[in-house]
């Protein structure tokens, strides 16, 4: 069920575990959502919880950018892993929408800035 895949998300926000969790944990647990609304034909509910996930990529990039004081080459690491992250959301953002009548010009669009 998606909202109780929701209410897990939100409960693990308010624990601190969204804090903890690697950049590779987040970006399957957004895109399950992608694929769960996707899944049940919900392009509006997919297409923001993919806006989501980006938005905290683009929070996860800035500190991989900064290399928090890691070992030389960390930096690059993080940004790699951010990278994957990316595309693994383009990825099921692109499977959520294609199928859908309304979805076939965001999954080309979405390709399109992928490449």
């Amino acid at each position: 069920s998606m909202a109780l895949a929701r209410a897990t998300l939100g409960a693990m926000s308010d624990a601190g575990a969204l804090g903890a969790a690697s950049v590779g944990e987040m970006a399957r647990v957004y895109s399950a959502l992608i694929q769960g609304h996707g899944a049940l034909a919900q392009l509006d509910r997919a297409h923001a919880a993919f806006e989501e996930g980006n938005g905290w990529l683009v929070q996860a990039a800035r500190e991989a950018d900064a290399g928090e004081g890691g070992d030389e080459g960390s930096g690059e690491e993080g940004s790699a892993e951010v990278r994957a992250a990316e595309a693994s959301l383009v990825a099921a953002m692109v499977e959520a929408a294609a199928p859908h009548p309304d979805g076939l010009l965001l999954a080309c669009s979405l390709l399109e800035e992928a490449v």
